[in-house]
């Protein structure tokens, strides 16, 4: 298992799941 590559996966996920976390609060902001 290669480690730098399992953690640029994780970081990947991690930063994907910001943005999603980001656009869904602006739209909860937009819709209210």
């Amino acid at each position: 298992m290669d480690i730098k590559f399992t953690s640029n996966i994780l970081w990947a996920s991690i930063a994907h799941q910001c943005r999603l976390d980001a656009v869904l609060r602006i739209l909860r902001n937009v819709l209210s």
